[in-house]
């Protein structure tokens, strides 16, 4: 079922035509299973994000149900698990469907890459595209062409100190914490942490390139 509610209404339509789903999905949303409430939501979400910069009208329309779906995707991210790192993925797709309903809809394209631990970057200064990696390869920034090779041409990645963390990245840092989830949390000082650019050695802020990279 959902695999063809999202090819069609992702993949077919755009902005306002898919975004007329938001009441359904919506009310799936409040009255589905868990897993029922978990695609709603997350499909909801991308249709947001999906439809900016054009999105003025539309949030206005569906104001009442995007509310509601915002209450929801942050109740279900405030609550706490036994297990640590439980269901890393579906936190950080929860985490991007908040901020699509907040209408932070770059960092809900861009947060992806917690889950895949490697996010593409550029360089404030010359422009360089590069890769910052957090996962099995280890941490680092490299040149988007040897990334995943044994022999990259990488500069080190300095995480940020948890208590300097401010703004959006104290709010998902604690959302992590707060939810047992240590590696997220760990990835997340990183990327607001500072590295500098393989080409240049200008020091830089992963996180503050996010703006003007293509989705």
């Amino acid at each position: 079922m959902w695999s063809n509610l999202r090819e069609e209404l992702y993949y077919r339509h755009i902005g306002e035509h898919a975004c007329a789903a938001l009441p359904a999905l919506a009310a799936l949303a409040r009255e589905g299973r868990p897993l029922t409430r978990l695609r709603a939501i997350e499909l909801a979400g991308d249709l947001l994000a999906r439809a900016d910069p054009h999105t003025g009208c539309i949030r206005r329309r569906y104001a009442r149900d995007i509310a509601a779906l915002l209450d929801l995707v942050r109740s279900d991210l405030a609550k706490k698990y036994a297990d640590v790192d439980h269901e890393p993925d579906i936190f950080v797709y929860r985490m991007r469907s908040m901020l699509a309903f907040e209408g932070q809809t770059e960092w809900s394209r861009r947060l992806v890459g917690l889950i895949g631990g490697e996010f593409e970057i550029k360089c404030p200064e010359c422009s360089a595209v590069a890769f910052v990696a957090l996962g099995t390869h280890g941490v680092f920034t490299c040149w988007d062409d040897d990334s995943l090779t044994d022999d990259a041409d990488d500069t080190d990645l300095i995480p940020a100190a948890p208590t300097q963390l401010a703004g959006l990245a104290h709010r998902l840092h604690t959302l992590a914490v707060t939810a047992r989830q240590p590696i997220l949390a760990r990835r997340l000082t990183y990327f607001f942490g500072r590295t500098t650019c393989p080409r240049n050695a200008h020091e830089f802020t992963p996180a503050d390139t996010i703006a003007g990279l293509p989705g």
